[in-house]
């Protein structure tokens, strides 16, 4: 039970466990990411071992020699299991899986470093509060200004109806989302004509 306290006052902020999927979340100072082996949170269990060899340091002999014993106690496989079970069981460290990725207006980006607010079309670093570790496909963040080909060819398939370019690009934002309120069942229509045009 100590070094399951040890664990989480030296590392209780950075790890969340999930009991659904029997994993792990470790927060890396910029995104949370999957420890589903659990081999992460092992390696900071086992290091328990020198942080209670710094606290007996400050004792005498005698009762250092306590701390000693312990700390060679801990690195046995036994202690470590132990020390990471008990942990599991702390209510600050449980999470339930509904609360991973549970805002749909926010999506993950740059391996879920940074979250893009889908109401605002804003990006912003993503916090530990986010629990946002889904991403779209590894891609950082670009200049609108610059996707000239992206706005000709909405433009040209379009014929430059603004009205049906804005619906689109914002249909393709709540697609993002995964939300089912809408309803919308959309079928896309290119003429062979068009298609030739745009070539």
């Amino acid at each position: 039970m100590g070094n399951a306290q040890r664990l989480f006052d030296l590392h209780g902020e950075k790890l969340r466990y999930i009991s659904e999927t029997k994993s792990w979340l470790i927060w890396n100072g910029d995104s949370w990411q999957w420890d589903v082996s659990g081999a992460q949170v092992r390696e900071l269990a086992a290091g328990l071992a020198r942080s209670i060899y710094a606290e007996g340091a400050g004792f005498d002999m005698r009762e250092a020699e306590h701390f000693a014993k312990w700390a060679r106690d801990s690195m046995s496989c036994q202690k470590v299991d132990a020390a990471i079970s008990l942990l599991s069981d702390r209510g600050r460290i449980r999470l339930s899986l509904t609360q991973i990725d549970a805002d749909p207006w926010l999506v993950g980006f740059d391996q879920a470093r940074q979250g893009i607010d889908l109401r605002t079309g804003k990006a912003r670093p993503t916090t530990p509060a986010d629990y946002l570790t889904k991403s779209l496909a590894p891609c950082t963040l670009g200049d609108p200004a610059k996707a000239v080909r992206w706005y000709a060819f909405l433009e040209q398939i379009f014929s430059g109806d603004l009205e049906l370019i804005d619906w689109l690009q914002r249909w393709c934002g709540y697609l993002l989302t995964g939300k089912i309120s809408e309803q919308i069942f959309g079928i896309l229509h290119f003429s062979v004509y068009t298609l030739r045009n745009y070539q």
